[in-house]
């Protein structure tokens, strides 16, 4: 038996046929090693965890040549002899790079190469070689014929929904959040707790928050897919109930946000925390905070409604909408130089045609909004035939100051015109007053009502008595009446 010394080069990758990244160590092989011993050897040597991952080895016969994969015993006699004419260290040496094992099925594909794995090595089949004996076919097909249904039927049995209330093994799962919610919705639903054994990227295992209950979940990729596949789940509790009823980890506030969504679909219903405590209380029998049923409202919400910042990005859908169905409808939407939400102008067709029937008289105004990104609501609108207030045009904008109210007042202008003898009311608002010099230089009045209650804080103590004399002059509908309230 004869023993060899072998350069190894690991954890690195392969670019244009040359190894990159590398690290440096060694190895000793001997001449009767099979493809087995030679894969225990590297992985003690280079401290790989064989349960967790697995290895692929490969070696250069020359110079400019491809490199070979080393994949069974054949493979691994070609490369002793070649070793046996040249004992030079660095000579040939082996080039190995680390893979995951996805609970012994099949881990990577290419449009020439599928990879499996078992328990102690790896294996590989390209259409070039086919070493049939170390394939266990019932294992690998199953996940094959899964992909093939996925990328060609429309029905494939994928489960999205995340209240989803059955699960058993080979279940397919559209991601991994997908299997998380649902067994933490069963965990709710059903009594029970899990703790997480293991997580990552490809896997997901639970077991029960007691070590001596025979109860486990386990799941991971289908071939570095998004999908998840339930590879094996035992249902049986062997653990006392204490474990299980006396606290639920897994109700957290995105979990009851699943359970609740539902009543938040219709707007116009009012569910709050204090429902939300109460029916989990009376449906799973569990104890929730009065904040962690807020959180869960709040995310029930965003679920429902999307989130608040989100929804300005649908603002060009909406507009393009608003025209499409409404022809004629004007809407314009004003960013900052970062591309920021400025300014957003609405003026329905409707209300457009309802201006050339209306007296030329439109009354502005502004308003603070609440919501959580503050703001202000400009508006205009004007008085029917019948009396009534028909709006014309709406804008959100940041707040009421000059630049605002004059880039309202453009929109408006390029909407409806100047008409004679047209006038605009308000409430003397120093904005207004400067953005229609601007715009409107020859067309503005003030509002009666906020002009009389300027004159109540002026003269507190004598604007009863002021009272009529005022009314009497804003109802003067000529010059004449006017002076003569005025005298």
């Amino acid at each position: 038996m004869e023993l060899f010394s072998v350069y190894v080069l690991h954890s690195g990758e392969w670019e244009e046929n040359k190894f990159i990244n590398f690290v440096s160590d060694c190895v000793i092989i001997e001449s009767t090693f099979s493809y087995n011993n030679l894969v225990a050897a590297i992985s003690e040597q280079i401290r790989i965890d064989s349960e967790l991952n697995t290895i692929e080895i490969n070696f250069l016969p020359n110079d400019g040549l491809q490199s070979i994969l080393i994949y069974n015993d054949t493979c691994v006699k070609v490369y002793i002899e070649l070793k046996k004419k040249s004992l030079n260290f660095t000579e040939y040496p082996l080039f190995v790079t680390m893979k995951e094992i996805y609970d012994n099925h099949l881990v990577a594909t290419s449009s020439n190469c599928l990879v499996s794995t078992s328990s102690s090595c790896l294996v590989v089949t390209s259409s070039n070689s086919i070493d049939v004996s170390t394939i266990d076919s019932t294992e690998i097909m199953p996940d094959i014929e899964l992909i093939k249904n996925t990328k060609l039927s429309k029905n494939t049995g994928i489960i999205d929904n995340m209240l989803n209330e059955f699960v058993e093994e080979d279940q397919v799962y559209k991601d991994k959040e997908t299997v998380m919610n649902v067994m933490k919705n069963l965990a709710v639903r059903e009594r029970f707790q899990f703790k997480v054994k293991r997580s990552s990227a490809t896997r997901y295992h639970l077991m029960c928050v007691d070590d001596n209950c025979a109860w486990s979940f386990k799941s991971s990729a289908v071939f570095k897919a998004n999908i998840f596949k339930v590879r094996s789940y035992n249902n049986n509790h062997t653990c006392g109930y204490g474990e299980r009823y006396l606290t639920q980890r897994q109700a957290t506030s995105g979990v009851i946000a699943s359970i609740v969504k539902d009543k938040y679909v219709n707007p116009k219903n009012i569910y709050t925390a204090k429902d939300i405590i109460k029916d989990i209380q009376k449906q799973h029998g569990i104890e929730v905070s009065y904040m962690k049923a807020w959180r869960a409202k709040e995310i029930a919400m965003a679920m429902i409604r999307g989130s608040l910042s989100d929804s300005y990005k649908e603002l060009p859908k909406y507009f393009y909408m608003l025209e499409q169905t409404n022809p004629g409808t004007v809407t314009k939407l004003h960013k900052s130089e970062d591309e920021c939400f400025l300014y957003a102008y609405i003026s329905l067709y409707a209300s457009i045609k309802g201006w050339e029937h209306c007296r030329p008289i439109m009354v502005v105004d502004g308003s603070f909004l609440k919501a959580a990104y503050k703001g202000t609501i400009l508006t205009a609108c004007t008085q029917d035939g019948a009396g009534k207030i028909l709006p014309l045009a709406y804008a959100i904008v940041d707040s009421e100051n000059n630049k605002s109210w004059e880039w309202f007042f453009v929109q408006i202008k390029g909407t409806f015109g100047v008409r004679e003898g047209m006038c605009i009311v308000s409430d003397r608002n120093e904005s207004i007053f400067n953005a229609t010099k601007v715009v409107y230089p020859e067309v503005h009045y003030i509002c009666m009502f906020h002009l009389w209650q300027n004159v109540k804080r002026t003269f507190k103590k004598y604007h009863k008595q002021l009272k009529d004399i005022f009314f009497a002059l804003a109802r003067a509908y000529t010059i004449e009446k006017f002076e003569y309230h005025m005298t």
